[in-house]
């Protein structure tokens, strides 16, 4: 009986324990300073199959980002640099592949050199914007070369729902969590909402919700993780092609004691039928996306081949010093 009572009370004071742990003292900010330098790696995977028998395209693309905080305002807003560092991009369709990775010294060729300038711009031209606590994108300001790039280009028409501000904000930020101001313990929900336009679809409304669930300490550090859940509808039901439905679903972790994100990552599956136009087939369109922190460690250059002489090596026909 005894027994029975102690482990009783422990189990309760290990559950009571848990369940208080799961209390944020304080709602997630982001929390920057002059000089810091961030490193992310963002990934995104498309796959379309359009008709029947179907027809399949893949878009594998991952853009290595370096951002670099210029100053930050009273309010903590920071203004920050971001240079995309490497580009890696990867297309299968019926038309022909491309392949290509900014890392390697060799020029890009088939369709991956009709893209040479668009990859040139965003490597050779950084964006800015301004970052503020809660996490909202503000005055972002992309390079004309970047969008002259990309309007003007041979590739223009597949790229011109990313053509804009709108657009690129869309794609590189789609991973920040924007904060509420609501109470902030686990369970919290809240939503934002935006609009956005696809040369296919047009203008197109995003609602997002998140679901603030718990933390989970990582060493000394805490990380909040956020569930989050995506909604794209049509705004203009003339076109040729709307969505009909969509699954869209994933996880925000965010570094509570860095005050940084540490990793997004969700994934969609949007159905597409056509509206009256015979000419076009259904379609289905599967989206993996992430945004991943690359700690210093993990971002480190390459050492040295371990044939070359130490720094401090004396060559071996120089003469030795006089005592």
């Amino acid at each position: 009986m005894i027994y029975c009572i102690i482990r009783l009370a422990l189990i309760t004071m290990i559950v009571v324990g848990a369940s208080s742990s799961l209390v944020a003292q304080d709602p997630p900010v982001w929390q920057l300073s002059e000089g810091q330098v961030l490193n992310y790696e963002v990934e995104n995977r498309v796959r379309l199959s359009v008709g029947q028998p179907p027809t399949d395209y893949q878009l594998d693309q991952q853009f290595d980002l370096t951002w670099t905080v210029k100053e930050v305002a009273e309010d903590g807003t920071a203004q920050i640099q971001q240079i995309v560092k490497r580009i890696v991009l990867k297309l299968d369709d019926p038309l022909g592949n491309l392949e290509y990775d900014s890392s390697k010294d060799e020029d890009p060729h088939g369709l991956a050199a009709l893209m040479g300038p668009v990859f040139r711009a965003f490597r050779e031209h950084p964006f800015t914007f301004g970052l503020s606590p809660d996490g909202e994108i503000a005055d972002l300001q992309v390079p004309e070369q970047v969008l002259s790039s990309m309007v003007h280009g041979p590739l223009a028409p597949p790229l011109s729902s990313f053509a804009s501000q709108e657009g690129l904000r869309h794609f590189f930020f789609e991973g920040i969590v924007q904060f509420s101001g609501a109470p902030w313990e686990p369970g919290v929900t809240w939503s934002t909402s935006s609009e956005m336009s696809n040369e296919v679809l047009g203008p197109q409304k995003v609602d997002r919700t998140f679901r603030y669930v718990r933390e989970e300490p990582v060493g000394e550090e805490t990380l909040v993780v956020i569930q989050t859940t995506r909604t794209i509808t049509n705004e203009n039901a003339e076109k040729a092609l709307l969505i009909t439905s969509e699954e869209a679903a994933g996880e925000i972790q965010f570094n509570q004691t860095q005050g940084r994100l540490q990793s997004s990552q969700w994934t969609s599956t949007t159905r597409l039928a056509p509206d009256g136009n015979r000419t076009i087939t259904p379609g289905q369109l599967h989206q993996t996306f992430s945004m991943t922190f690359v700690s210093p460690v993990d971002n480190k250059p390459d050492p040295p081949p371990t044939d070359s002489p130490p720094a401090d090596a004396t060559p071996a026909d120089a003469t030795p010093a006089q005592p």
